[in-house]
């Protein structure tokens, strides 16, 4: 059983969350071609009137407006071969936390641990993750600039596919060959991202036209390789909990990718909290009581 804060919510149970999704806690899929929000002024999807600047500004919104989540979800994982029992993939349920700019927390409950089984964190400065393997949990702590160089994949997740995926950056449009370009219902642009230490990056997003929400994200670094990939659907208007309830359109699917890193991240979102306070200490994890610490060592000087 996992506990941890819940903003102005008391404490909650990742294990209640699968609980949860088995009672119907999830919303019903919509009908496909519909979509009870949109994130584009519905006039101009009717009227066929949108522009490339219209979308990016849809996607600004979206972005310059969450400051803060706290989410209850199902995933799925793959890292290697982790998390895989034959050729099916297990779900369990977890708790994420994020904070702009880099602060991210998730908690996970692996089946068959009576405690957590896995955690990544960092607060933008230092980074910590626990690992199960073959019913041993492994703590490791280090700079948030580690480079990812274990010959276990289970070893190189980091969290800023998570962050980039759901607390979107805003950006600045870019006239390329790859802006405008539309296919069926759907149109994808490109933007600038707002610089972090990764450095500068842009971003190719794929705006359904239909339903006036976003399909797709992807992440290019400065030469143009592919950073991450994230796919997102079911969007719907969710109520958020906490002391000031609020309504917000998101999405209660998000598949994302990191092939560099060979590691696959399914989610099944059950509840969002926005903009609610979450203490800092929330990202400074303590390893279990008898799980080994081992350090990674800072990225080289350029």
């Amino acid at each position: 059983m996992i506990k941890r804060f819940a903003p102005q919510s008391g404490l909650l149970c990742a294990g209640c969350l699968q609980l949860a999704a088995q009672v119907g806690a999830v919303p019903p899929r919509q009908d496909p071609g519909r979509s009870p929000c949109s994130l584009v002024d519905p006039r101009s999807l009717q009227a066929a009137a949108v522009d490339d600047d219209a979308l990016l500004a849809a996607y600004n919104r979206q972005a310059d407006a969450i400051h803060s989540m706290h989410i209850e979800a199902l995933l799925r994982a793959r890292a290697g071969q982790e998390y895989r029992v034959g050729e099916k993939q297990r779900e369990f349920p977890i708790l994420l936390d994020l904070v702009r700019p880099d602060l991210v927390r998730v908690t996970g409950a692996v089946p068959a641990m009576s405690s957590r089984g896995f955690e990544m964190a960092s607060d933008g400065k230092e980074f910590r993750l626990l690992i199960s393997e073959d019913g041993r949990r492994e703590f490791l702590a280090g700079p948030a600039d580690a480079p990812p160089q274990s010959q276990n994949p289970r070893e190189n997740l980091r969290p800023q596919p998570i962050v980039d995926a759901l607390l979107w950056r805003s950006g600045k449009l870019l006239q390329s060959s790859e802006s405008g370009v539309q296919k069926g219902g759907t149109r994808t642009i490109r933007a600038d991202l707002q610089a972090t230490k990764a450095g500068e990056q842009t971003a190719q997003i794929g705006f359904n036209l239909q339903r006036g929400t976003v399909d797709s994200l992807t992440i290019l670094d400065a030469a143009g390789g592919l950073v991450s990939e994230v796919k997102y659907a079911d969007w719907a208007k969710i109520d958020s909990f906490g002391a000031e309830p609020v309504s917000g359109c998101f999405p209660r699917k998000v598949d994302f990718l990191e092939p560099s890193q060979d590691y696959e991240i399914s989610l099944q979102i059950l509840r969002v909290a926005y903009n609610q306070p979450i203490p800092r200490s929330a990202f400074h994890p303590s390893p279990p009581k008898g799980v080994p610490v081992i350090p990674l060592l800072s990225a080289p000087a350029k």
